[in-house]
């Protein structure tokens, strides 16, 4: 957290991804619907890297968050890029610009 408070959390989903995006959301308190996810190779080799891309959509204008990560573990590139967004959201809030964040149904639960 912003005062240095290390906040921990764990989850149950539909895999490991929706899991980590169920503790996030928690934690965060930040609910958005996951328009898009995509997982791609950037390197070659048994240490290939994945770059996940993802956008979350909230409520206020259609506006679309984009977050981007890579790792050599699809799982914490996936969380790394959900942070990414969630941060922009959050900012992005915090600036008095979003209103209402949608929820994806079952999300935090």
């Amino acid at each position: 957290r912003p005062d240095g408070e290390i906040v921990q959390d764990a989850a149950i989903g539909d895999g490991p991804v929706d899991a980590i995006f169920k503790a996030v959301e928690r934690v965060t308190g930040v609910r958005a619907n996951l328009r898009e996810f995509v997982v791609r190779s950037v390197s070659q080799g048994k240490d290939a890297q994945g770059e996940v891309t993802l956008e979350l959509e909230v409520e206020s204008g259609d506006r679309a968050f984009h977050g981007r990560a890579a790792s050599t573990d699809i799982i914490e590139a996936s969380a790394q890029a959900y942070i990414n967004a969630v941060n922009a959201i959050a900012a992005h809030k915090e600036r008095g610009n979003v209103r209402e964040v949608i929820g994806r149904p079952g999300a935090g639960a």
